[in-house]
């Protein structure tokens, strides 16, 4: 029934070959076109004098370009979003996992109390080196 509905409204690739548009096949017909016809298309110039809505937009990506280009702590903030946008998933999924297991609480692994831990006497060396005056940086 398909196919021959298909068939009689002319839907086949077959019987949409006999019947040739006068439309533009492909980009190398346009380009043809335009070389025939006069060359390359001319850029369109705006004479008119700018309006307050113009003047606008030109203000907005000025002030993006600058606050994008000119502020050091933009790429700073972005990393911080993304670090902070990444815990918050793995919180989620560790809820979401908690909660299939029938668990009220988070499930506290080995290598957790061992990253903890390891982060502790990586903070106590740090600090060591600041109140000996071994930190460079901190001065």
């Amino acid at each position: 029934m398909y196919d021959s509905l298909r068939k009689s409204a002319k839907f086949t690739a077959a019987q949409n070959k006999e019947v040739k548009s006068d439309f533009v096949d492909c980009i190398g017909e346009m380009v043809a076109y335009c070389e025939k016809n006069g060359g390359q298309i001319p850029r369109m110039k705006i004479d008119a004098p700018n309006d307050i809505v113009d003047k606008v937009i030109m203000d907005l990506k000025e002030y993006t370009r600058s606050l994008i280009y000119d502020d050091k702590s933009l790429a700073q903030q972005i990393e911080n979003y993304i670090k902070q946008r990444e815990n918050a998933d793995a919180m989620k999924k560790d809820r979401e996992e908690a909660k299939e297991k029938g668990y009220s609480q988070i499930e506290i692994k080995d290598r957790d109390y061992q990253a903890y831990f390891e982060n502790i006497a990586k903070e106590k060396e740090e600090d060591e080196k600041i109140y000996t005056g071994e930190d460079e940086d901190f001065i």
